[in-house]
């Protein structure tokens, strides 16, 4: 576009130049013929009084030629027409410029259009990159451990467990509900958990990737009786095997977030083993702890 701008203006000031180089010509001849006329002239005043009297009647038949031609001349004036025609040439490359210049415009405008729009995908792109990330890099908060402290005969047991985010992100607990209680032996019921949708027993508990915190639990707790929880031996016809008249389960759920709010559920269910003051899942039950 710039290149055919100057192209054009480089094919005007030629003309122009060789417009007014024509005019210098002109115009030189013009004044050179007057001269000659005149010297004419008084060659023939010194020659002879007839002479005289004859150039005299051709310079009046002369003026009164160019007299009558003024209006032709001043039609045919080379400085209007040269003006005339410097005008046009200037508009014409006037117009050609506006049109060059609105040409750039709207290409300009395209061009602004289409780096808006390769921002925006872009951005799109960033952003799903993002969320890929975080969805592969998740969060993954689950309990590590969960013990117990010194046993007294008839008080509260103490118990203490660990939570930790084994994930890429961090993650943040905003729903929990947690829980001690009593199973006696032979007593059939469902192991459901509780749900945690409108509780909050842990608080608002945020961990970031590989970090850890022990809590304590501030429930109720069953009252420590060994002769309830002890383990026992009893012989089957399948061979000897042990057992207790009650266990003490500790079970519940949370949920979590990740940083963009993507709700994730952790749920477990462990008993305790008294001797080793640990609570293990429970065997054949791994459905009663999962993470989503």
């Amino acid at each position: 576009m710039l290149e055919r701008l100057k192209q054009a203006g480089w094919i005007a000031l030629l003309c122009c130049w060789a417009l007014g180089f024509g005019f210098v010509v002109w115009s030189a001849s013009q004044h050179s013929e007057r001269p000659n006329r005149e010297h004419l002239a008084k060659s023939e005043n010194q020659n002879g009084d007839v002479r005289a009297t004859r150039a005299d009647q051709v310079s009046k038949d002369s003026q009164k030629s160019r007299e009558e031609n003024d209006w032709y001349r001043e039609l045919l004036k080379p400085t209007d027409w040269l003006l005339v025609l410097f005008t046009a040439l200037l508009a014409i490359y006037t117009r050609n410029l506006n049109r060059a210049t609105t040409g750039m415009f709207a290409e300009t405008a395209g061009l602004r259009t289409a780096a808006d729009q390769q921002r925006s995908a872009m951005l799109q792109s960033i952003e799903l990159a993002r969320q890929e990330f975080v969805s592969t890099h998740r969060p993954k908060i689950i309990l590590r451990e969960a013990i117990i402290g010194s046993v007294l005969e008839g008080e509260p047991i103490t118990l203490f467990f660990n939570l930790a985010n084994v994930g890429e992100t961090t993650g943040r607990i905003i729903r929990s509900s947690v829980r001690v209680e009593i199973i006696a032996r032979g007593f059939e019921r469902l192991m459901l958990h509780d749900s945690a949708e409108m509780k909050n027993d842990l608080g608002e508990v945020s961990l970031e990737a590989g970090a850890a915190t022990i809590v304590k639990f501030k429930g109720d707790t069953p009252k420590w009786n060994k002769e309830q929880f002890r383990e026992r031996a009893l012989d089957t016809t399948s061979g000897p095997t042990t057992y207790r008249n009650a266990m003490v389960h500790f079970a519940g759920q949370f949920i979590y977030v990740d940083e963009f709010g993507t709700l994730r559920r952790t749920a477990f269910r462990r008993e305790l083993h008294p001797e080793r003051q640990r609570f293990y899942r429970i065997p054949d039950e791994p459905d009663l702890d999962y993470n989503d």
